[in-house]
């Protein structure tokens, strides 16, 4: 439906050729209403009269391509619903009782009925066929409207031609009608699927205002498609076997497609983590399952390092019971898991195959929304448009749908229903891009190099591992900027973190960091933007004031809720370390005296701290004691 770069063919050739020699001079009755008055009889306004859906979400809608402003007007169903208004399209009369309008993807649980008016007539109208490939679709009439005449095409096409189009903007109709000529552009980024621009949702009319062809929400033309191609002759799909094809995919995702619960082991925080409002995270991840063509048991999700290692076992739930399953390994760069479930589960494949992009780029394509909610998979399939193909992340092919809301698509099917896309987030951290849905091809690769998938047991790092630098900081204020004289880099002290410490044989001490410097950015060297250490977002820990000297005033059952008296080892910081990974590769920039400086390191693992070390409980004396760790040491200044 909506452009695609491509290949001038023969047709598109010949029309250059015919549009660029016809340069006769614009006539006068073109200009201001005079088309419109010639036209206005075979113009009719289609009324979907809107509804939300059974969830209460409102419908989806791709909206109606603008020529001139090369958007799309009303795509918001949200906003006409809340104005309890209509979306109301143009129409074309092609016979007494048929109108074709353009699709706008409009599922049909997103409105209740459809009426045609034309002036004072009304009359209901109901969806007849689809033409995916022309972007219209066909209405048929309860009964002819008095004083419409249908759209005769006998313009002459060998003459210079113009555009009339007639849209709904802010609730009123604006038509325009420009000078046409073919798009003079010529891209080839695919060898096997040539596309040209065309004029989308126009009809062309010669010098004498006559009807040459019709456009309807689709600007891209592919090399099996013409310009002047008869609306009898577009390939359609009646509306009770697009409706059947949607349904039987509903039915077999519902079918194919099952919750699946990752259990999670408890962390070990100290009080001090708990009352400053540490979070341990969920004990369990509920996510979607599903068999993938190529036979592996796929679940589309993005774990942390730190999640990974802490999964202890895995349940898919089936409508048999609870299956048990094991983790096989993971993608490196990707969001996705695959599982092995136990033997005696064998589901059906979610697709039969894959398909590529470039089959279907610019076409309609089904769209399914996958969403778990406990012990149940919500599944929504929808109609929808593989508008474009992005080359994402780690040079990855990634699809982009046009439908957007509360039903946005994170898996994709060709009209055959073999599998486009499936979401899959980039490990990358400080990512900003978006573009989720990974295309199929790509996927099949990615699980069969071993460069990028990797086997569970590579996951070593333990579970109450935390990366770690080794510093104790503060934050920057304007005036330690000023004096400093790096309130420039710093943004006069709103980023930068002050090391006042460095702990011996830590990984900050190996670098050669040292009280003084600045800490001003960390780059992710496996993908994403550089984190900027920002006092908002990094404020140093800040001490609990505990009044030690009133110790034997506390009744003893408060006794397990006393903090420790020296701060914990998860600090802002060493947070974010940890949820890029320990072993990850990462490149500090450090402001030491006015001077910038990059130093490459590993993230590295903190030794045992207080929480981990192991400890000894003696029975006759009634304690417990454990070994003196490095932080402990550090607060007695031992």
């Amino acid at each position: 439906m909506i452009r695609r770069n491509g290949k001038w063919f023969g047709f598109l050739a010949a029309a250059l050729a015919f549009f660029a020699a016809a340069g006769a001079q614009e006539p006068a009755q073109v200009r201001g209403r005079g088309i419109l008055r010639q036209l206005e009889s075979s113009l009719v306004d289609v009324h979907y009269h809107l509804r939300y859906n059974d969830r209460g979400e409102a419908p989806q809608s791709i909206g109606v391509y603008c020529a001139g402003c090369r958007t799309f007007h009303d795509s918001d169903l949200g906003a006409l619903l809340a104005e309890r208004r209509d979306l109301v399209l143009n129409g074309f009369l092609v016979t007494p009782d048929t109108v074709l309008a353009p699709d706008v993807m409009l599922a049909p649980d997103g409105y209740d009925a459809i009426t045609v008016r034309f002036g004072k007539a009304e009359t209901k109208a109901q969806l007849e066929a689809y033409y995916p490939e022309y972007g219209a679709v066909r209405l048929r009439l309860a009964k002819p409207l008095a004083g419409t005449k249908v759209l005769q095409f006998d313009g002459d096409r060998t003459k210079k031609l113009y555009t009339f189009q007639r849209v709904m903007e802010d609730g009123k109709w604006m038509t325009q009608t420009v000078p046409f000529s073919a798009d003079s552009s010529i891209y080839m980024p695919e060898i096997d699927r040539a596309s040209a621009a065309a004029p989308g949702n126009t009809l062309l009319i010669d010098g004498d205002g006559k009807p040459a062809a019709l456009l309807m929400n689709n600007n891209e033309l592919t090399e099996n498609m013409s310009l002047f191609e008869s609306w009898t002759k577009w390939p359609e799909v009646k509306a009770e076997v697009w409706n059947e094809q949607l349904a039987k995919l509903e039915t077999h995702l519902k079918k194919s497609v099952f919750p699946v619960t990752l259990y999670l082991r408890d962390i070990r925080l100290s009080r001090r983590d708990k009352i400053q409002g540490e979070n341990a995270d969920a004990n369990e991840i509920d996510t979607v399952g599903m068999l993938l063509p190529d036979g592996r048991f796929f679940l589309p999700i993005l774990l942390t390092p730190a999640i990974t290692a802490r999964v202890e076992r895995v349940t898919i739930r089936t409508p048999k019971g609870d299956r048990k399953a094991e983790l096989v390994g993971f993608l490196k760069n990707f969001g996705g898991v695959v599982l092995k479930p136990e033997s005696s589960f064998t589901p059906p494949a979610v697709a039969p195959g894959c398909a590529s992009f470039a089959e279907y780029l610019g076409q309609t394509i089904w769209g399914g929304s996958l969403r778990v909610f406990g012990r149940r998979v919500s599944v929504a399939v929808f109609s929808d448009v593989l508008f474009g193909a992005d080359r994402g992340f780690a040079n990855r092919e990634f699809a982009l749908s046009m439908k957007r809301g509360a039903r946005q698509a994170n898996i994709l099917f060709a009209p055959d229903g073999r599998l486009l896309a499936l979401e899959a987030g980039v490990r990358a951290f400080n990512f900003k891009r978006r573009f989720a849905l990974l295309g199929a091809e790509e996927l099949m690769k990615l699980l069969a190099d071993p460069r990028e998938f990797i086997p569970f047991a590579a996951m070593t790092n333990r579970p109450d591992d935390v990366g770690f630098l080794g510093i104790e900081y503060q934050n920057l204020t304007p005036e330690l900027a000023q004096s400093e004289d790096i309130a420039e880099i710093t943004g006069n002290g709103k980023a930068g973190l002050l090391i006042s410490y460095v702990y011996p044989n830590s990984p900050a001490a190996k670098l050669g960091l040292k009280p003084g410097d600045v800490l001003l950015k960390l780059f992710a060297l496996n993908g994403g933007s550089p984190i900027v250490f920002t006092g908002s977002e990094f404020k140093a820990p800040e001490n609990i004031v505990f009044p030690w000297d009133k110790l034997d005033n506390i009744p003893e059952r408060f006794y397990d809720e006393i903090p420790e008296p020296w701060p914990g080892i998860r600090d802002p910081v060493n947070r974010l370390l940890t949820n890029i990974g320990i072993g990850n590769p990462a490149e500090l920039l450090v402001i030491r005296r006015g001077k910038l400086l990059r130093m490459p390191f590993k993230i590295a693992a903190a030794p045992d701290y207080f929480e981990v070390a192991p400890e000894y409980r003696s029975k006759a004396l009634g304690i417990t004691v454990s070994d003196i760790t490095f932080e402990v040491r550090r607060h007695f200044r031992m």
